[in-house]
């Protein structure tokens, strides 16, 4: 199986990425909790048939740079796909990287295939906090200022991965322990805390413009917020199919890898294969 992996060097930063596979290309982009390494499950089970492309963002896992602040983390994303050679891919992502892959998207509506939106965030899009969320809110806030960073990473798992909403079991300890140890490199980056800019098109303001076909997932037990934002870019994007995952918080694609890869593909597969037919 193909594979390329290294640091792709702009002027101000050394993006690490890994390339896997060969075929029609998806790119997936990780949450602010975490780094590529979140995509495993789904390297395996898509790099058979798909060239799949991560990276780590900015401020992440083993990407280095110089600037850490005013950058645009789509401008680096357009600079990695045209090094690896990629006209077009399937774009996902989680959270924050589903924040980066919407706005990538509505910059360059031509070089994005289908659009995967998993337990997304939105620019500009406000929602007040549950009372539970509240309250666990402001005693994570609390914890930040004493600087302990080990307590914020537990606290900051506590919410994204278990969630506040839950009524069974949580994720296993293998699944806590990978996103602890993501999250705990994070927080300690050699970088310092990174401050990108933001696109000069704010998402919200341009849903009804995304023709890009786009596949919406969350969990129940997540946020709030994240549910009302899936209702809204479901009840705005002209394209969109809808998935949830039940008693499932943040981090969908660890606790429920194998559902994550079948509706991802089940999404995808129509959609590539219509684009093959009119390429004759």
């Amino acid at each position: 199986m193909a594979e390329q992996r290294g640091w792709f060097e702009l002027a101000d930063a050394r993006l690490y990425y890994e390339a896997t596979g060969s075929g029609p290309v998806i790119t997936f982009i990780h949450a602010g909790i975490a780094d590529s390494r979140m995509w495993d499950d789904q390297v395996a089970y898509f790099a058979p048939n798909y060239r799949v492309i991560r990276y780590d963002v900015r401020g992440y896992g083993q990407t280095r740079a110089t600037v850490t602040e005013g950058y645009l983390d789509i401008a680096d994303l357009d600079a990695l796909l045209t090094f690896l050679n990629v006209d077009k891919t399937v774009l996902v992502g989680l959270s924050r990287g589903a924040m980066i892959a919407l706005d990538y998207t509505l910059a360059h509506p031509e070089r994005v295939i289908a659009l995967v939106e998993a337990a997304p965030g939105l620019d500009g899009f406000e929602v007040q906090p549950t009372p539970d969320e509240d309250a666990f809110i402001t005693k994570l806030m609390a914890v930040y200022e004493t600087g302990d960073i080990d307590q914020m990473n537990a606290l900051e798992i506590q919410l994204w991965l278990d969630g506040l909403r839950r009524v069974g079991p949580p994720p296993s300890q293998a699944i806590r322990d990978k996103m602890l140890e993501m999250n705990g490199l994070a927080s300690r980056h050699p970088d310092g805390q990174h401050k990108p800019a933001k696109p000069p098109v704010r998402s919200l303001d341009h849903l009804t413009e995304v023709k890009t076909p786009t596949l919406v997932m969350w969990g129940t037990a997540d946020m709030k917020e994240i549910e009302m934002v899936c209702d809204e870019l479901v009840s705005s994007l002209p394209n969109v199919q809808e998935f949830f995952f039940t008693d499932t918080a943040h981090m969908l694609n660890l606790e429920h890898p194998d559902k994550f890869n079948a509706r991802i593909q089940a999404f995808i597969e129509p959609i590539l294969k219509v684009r093959d037919s009119e390429a004759g």
